[in-house]
């Protein structure tokens, strides 16, 4: 089942190109879309633990949380969601 998170990170996981950059290789990460700085929406079927562990390392600083989104129509309407606005993946 896809989950949708937010990922809050501090300067030290690196920039947001950095992190754009590695969250589009991770194949955990199905889709990624950021509107205000240092705040990545991430949809993934992995559970956080797993996320945080390949995103997390000693040296930087993040918060993940997931978010549970029930749609009342289909899961069609909620990924347009992702489609309107913000710099998305």
């Amino acid at each position: 089942m896809k989950k949708v998170y937010i990922l809050f990170y501090s300067n030290s996981l690196g920039t947001r190109e950095e992190v754009r950059d590695y969250l589009d290789s991770l194949s955990e990460v199905l889709h990624w879309r950021y509107d205000i700085p240092n705040v990545f929406y991430l949809i993934s079927e992995e559970n956080a633990d797993t996320l945080a562990k390949l995103i997390l390392s000693p040296t930087n600083r993040i918060s993940l949380t997931r978010h549970e989104i029930r749609v009342k129509s289909n899961q069609s309407d909620f990924f347009n969601f992702w489609k309107t606005g913000a710099i998305q993946h």
